[in-house]
């Protein structure tokens, strides 16, 4: 018998009568239940269909420990249930995103333990957001986890500093595997003069090196601004495709050798530029469009991609030529150049559109969501991807083109 269903029926009724013992600590609980389908045809994947049942039961937890401390709690139990492909097995698991102490004297506040720290201004790509990477274009995020870290922050009447240690958790897959998490210390500096805002950070890392970046945020008028961020890291990892000598070609041979061996690498090398700039118009009528373009030169380059896309137009991939192309996906961006348009509105109704369009591939992500407020505890959801492109292009090649996930939650 599954551990998840007791378990969560234990939580439930601890918290509640928690809650109403202690009113000064009242715990935040949701419970979420989610069903998605995924259908795609990958010209490196084959045929893909997915179907799961995802169940999460959220809690935050604040607790004032006398007058100028506290404690932070946010963790996440979940259960997932496939139902597509045949076979799959139920997984459940327990995260914590957050379990921090924090204390303030004066204008300092300092805090110790896991954290979430969002420092960037922009939607799509976050060149800034170092601590806590987030999936802004995610239908459904299980749980967006902070950090471990140590931190002390000064805020003075229109300014700023943050210094910190923290654990660096990398977003990349060198052939299949995550990268071990790392360590380092860094100082951010944050600064507001009348409609402009603007911060600065350093940060060294014991594998990445140093990272430094700023962004600004300036206000034209009440409803529009233009934001921007930047980053230069000094150690990263990037894919790249194999060029193999031509030598080693039989002759007369075109694309394709019939020689098996692996297509893609894994590369460690220095000094890439992140970088993400637009407007963010907000009307009267209560909808906000946000238009951004961003450059991710930690990504695969162009012509990776295109020496992956002339390739599948010769004979069909062999085991390794196939596996070790998908290292070409195990970045946090796909290609370098990309532009979103983001479209939402506010209300009972909360829809959303999300384009993001990638020149260097002509791949198309199109991406619905609509949440409705039953009332304050009860929320319905719906949300619709279509992946548009050639068969060719980064996210057809991913082996998706329609993903639809629809659930509900309830806080209690």
């Amino acid at each position: 018998m599954s551990w998840w269903y007791p378990t969560m029926a234990l939580v439930l009724s601890a918290s509640l009568s928690f809650s109403t013992s202690v009113q000064a600590a009242q715990p935040d609980l949701q419970y979420r239940v989610l069903g998605s389908n995924a259908k795609g045809d990958s010209r490196l994947r084959g045929p893909q269909h997915q179907q799961l049942l995802l169940q999460t039961l959220d809690l935050q937890w604040q607790n004032q420990l006398g007058t100028n401390q506290q404690f932070q709690l946010a963790s996440t139990l979940w259960r997932t249930d496939p139902q597509q492909p045949a076979g799959a097995t139920s997984k459940q698991k327990l995260e914590f995103s957050e379990a921090y102490w924090s204390i303030d004297e004066g204008n300092w506040s300092f805090s110790a333990g896991k954290r979430k720290r969002d420092f960037d201004v922009n939607y799509g790509l976050r060149p800034l957001d170092l601590f806590s990477p987030t999936d802004t274009l995610a239908l459904y995020t299980v749980v967006a986890p902070g950090v471990w870290q140590a931190a002390a922050d000064w805020f003075g009447a229109d300014n700023a500093w943050t210094l910190l240690c923290n654990q660096t958790e990398q977003v990349f897959r060198r052939y299949g595997q995550t990268l071990p998490a790392s360590t380092g210390c860094g100082a951010r500096y944050y600064q507001q003069a009348g409609d402009l805002e603007w911060q600065a950070l350093a940060h060294y890392d014991e594998d990445i090196g140093w990272r430094v970046g700023a962004s600004q945020v300036w206000v034209l008028n009440a409803g529009l601004a233009l934001q921007g961020s930047l980053l230069w890291q000094q150690h990263y990892w990037t894919n790249h495709w194999i060029k193999w000598p031509t030598s080693q070609q039989p002759a007369g041979a075109g694309v394709g050798t019939g020689i098996d061996r692996p297509l893609a690498d894994a590369l460690q090398q220095q000094g890439a530029w992140q970088l993400s700039t637009g407007l963010n118009y907000t009307a009267a009528a209560g909808w906000n469009l946000i238009l951004e373009y961003s450059y991710d030169g930690q990504a695969s380059a162009d012509r990776d991609w295109q020496a992956l896309q002339q390739r599948l137009q010769g004979p069909a991939l062999q085991t390794r030529e196939r596996q070790s192309s998908l290292q070409l996906f195990s970045g946090r961006q796909l290609t370098r150049q990309q532009w979103l348009l983001h479209l939402r509105a506010e209300g009972d109704w909360h829809p959303s559109l999300t384009l993001l369009y990638q020149p260097a591939v002509t791949g198309l992500l199109i991406s619905g969501a609509v949440s409705y407020s039953v009332s304050d505890q009860f929320k319905i959801n719906l949300g619709i991807k279509h992946f548009a492109g050639p068969a060719d292009s980064s996210f057809r090649l991913l082996g998706k083109k329609h993903e639809v996930v629809a659930g509900a939650q309830y806080a209690f």
